[in-house]
């Protein structure tokens, strides 16, 4: 079988699991209604219903900045033309397949190119077949299109450090700008991004590299600055992107916090003590209540250090592994937990075994990784966890440094006459370079 034909047997069959599962994606909706796009749906309704980017956040509805625009904008876009019922739900699972698809075909290029074409294959099947992405590409939530958007801007910092040039710098600068809109947490991770750059491009290209990554935060800024602009029109408060970090620090670090998105004593995330419930209730503007909700929590994390202490040591493992009941209450993947725990294991393991042999190699790239895992680790470990969802953005990077592994073990067990050139460092790829 040719190369190219094992790529698109591998897409082929992906496309098909995920139309088979559509099914699974349409449950949830007609279970929850809107509350299965999270606050986008409910978002979504009011923007096509006339009231523009608007939700009912703490009190009736009103003029929000909880969210990131572009992913209400699509739903809403959909929901125009197919519905807010059922018509809408598969035109928004069938956005996601498609999404998952093409992204599937970048994470193949990507390892091919970095590692050869043996370790692309794995890369792009290990993937692909991944439980937690099956279940999310026919989801209507915005998970794809968060860990393709990050997966990009990461794949396009180590481009500019390749070739340090302002058309480069440009397009970074786009992807990044674009991102925030979609997923604001790359705000964390891109002057991780840009110190990275700057570090590995090393003194002879100084110059140049200072250049590009200064032209791509300018270009990034500009493409949030409207949003900024239009969150203090409505909010009279500078809002860069989004207003809800308060309210997820409370929630992963408050009294009732318990290292999860389940709650101490049963209590949901959106309850609240009662003096917490009066006050949020006395203050009109949304923006002002987040602000008094992370004032509250930070006042709580001083007075408790031990107690916050121990919930990062908690959140940290829960994050990059489960905790009891994870998965039953809002996802509904209770059912498939077993595969999904043994795939993750072996994903986490086989990434290891590949970070190690890649920093034998290239140890620029492997801190490029860690960059990614410590800054998605870092926001979640700082506010509030509990999805699986959640995890996914670094599932990417970890399936093509397991992919690696993987193509390296092969290649030491089969001879060069069946496996060809498998070795990216071998055939000429830019890793190392």
């Amino acid at each position: 079988m040719s190369r190219s034909l094992w790529l698109k047997v591998i897409l082929i069959l992906a496309l098909v699991l995920r139309l088979a599962a559509i099914p699974v994606g349409l449950r949830e909706v007609r279970a929850r209604g809107l509350d299965a796009y999270d606050e986008y749906g409910g978002i979504a309704k009011n923007i096509v219903e006339g009231r523009g980017f608007s939700y009912n956040w703490y009190t009736d509805v009103h003029p929000t900045s909880i969210h990131a625009p572009v992913y209400a904008y699509m739903l809403a876009g959909l929901f125009s033309v197919f519905g807010q019922g059922g018509g809408g739900a598969i035109a928004v699972i069938l956005l996601n397949i498609a999404l998952s698809i093409l992204f599937l075909y970048l994470i193949f290029r990507s390892a091919e190119g970095l590692f050869g074409s043996l370790a692309g294959y794995i890369s792009v099947a290990i993937f692909a077949f991944y439980p937690v992405q099956i279940y999310y590409s026919t989801s209507v939530l915005p998970t794809i299109l968060y860990e393709a958007m990050l997966f990009l801007c990461i794949l396009l910092a180590w481009k500019l450090r390749q070739e340090l040039t302002l058309r480069w710098g440009l397009i970074w600068g786009l992807s990044l700008g674009l991102t925030a809109l979609s997923y604001s947490f790359i705000m964390m991770l891109a002057p991780l991004l840009a110190l990275w750059v700057l570090i590995s491009a090393g003194r002879a290209r100084l110059r140049e590299s200072i250049s590009s990554v200064a032209l791509a935060a300018f270009v990034a800024i500009l493409i949030c600055v409207p949003w900024t602009i239009r969150n203090y029109h409505v909010q009279h408060r500078w809002i860069p992107i989004r207003d809800m970090a308060g309210t997820n620090v409370w929630w992963g670090n408050g009294p009732l916090a318990a290292g999860g998105d389940v709650m101490m004593r049963g209590s949901d995330l959106h309850q609240y003590p009662e003096d917490i419930e009066r006050a949020l209730r006395s203050i009109p503007n949304e923006v002002d209540q987040d602000r008094y909700l992370m004032a509250r929590a930070t006042q709580y994390m001083k007075e408790h250090p031990k107690r916050t202490a121990h919930l990062v040591l908690l959140k940290t493992r829960n994050f990059w592994w489960f905790y009891e009941g994870q998965g039953a209450s809002a996802s509904r993947m209770e059912r498939i937990m077993p595969l999904i725990k043994i795939s993750k294991a072996l994903l986490l393991i086989f990434s290891a075994i590949g970070a190690l042999l890649i920093w034998r190699k290239d140890r620029s790239l492997v801190i490029l990784g860690l960059a990614a895992c410590l800054a998605i680790t870092f926001v979640f470990v700082s506010t509030v966890i509990g999805r699986i969802r959640y995890f996914a953005p670094l599932e990417p990077i970890l399936a093509i440094a397991a992919g690696y592994a993987i193509a390296r073990i092969i290649e030491r067990l089969l001879p060069k006459k069946i496996l060809g050139s498998g070795d990216g460092y071998a055939d000429g790829s830019s890793a190392g370079r």
